[in-house]
């Protein structure tokens, strides 16, 4: 059977944003499902119910997303804030695929009261 798998971590200021603790999400990644398994860690915001929890600070995903190399990781990205050239997870044997903006489909988005349309 062949099953694609990929984890998605949402980082929490104050609840799970511990350096520590993001090190023990990355292990188990990379040791209990394979360093092949992408990994994305998601930014949080503040909303809903938890209005008084800051945005997660890009600094912090960023120390994210080493820590998950430094496991072993292979596909490593970060997500859910600006795009600052940290999406992808680079380095020797890292790569982030190119996308052919040509061959996108247009993919409407709906962020708020906003719509967007996503390619041509």
């Amino acid at each position: 059977m062949n099953i694609w798998l990929e984890v998605t971590s949402l980082i929490i200021p104050g609840i799970n944003d511990d350096l520590k603790e993001i090190r023990d999400m990355a292990n188990f990644v990379a040791v209990e499902l394979g360093a092949d398994v992408p990994w994305h860690i998601s930014s949080f915001f503040s909303a809903y119910k938890m209005k008084e929890v800051p945005a997660t600070p890009l600094k912090t995903l960023r120390a994210a997303k080493e820590t998950g190399i430094e496991a072993g990781l292979n596909y490593v990205y970060t997500g859910n804030t600006a795009n600052t050239g940290d999406m992808c997870a680079y380095g020797e044997n890292y790569a982030c695929p190119y996308i052919d903006p040509g061959n996108w489909l247009d993919v409407p988005v709906r962020a708020g009261e906003k719509n967007y349309i996503i390619g041509k």
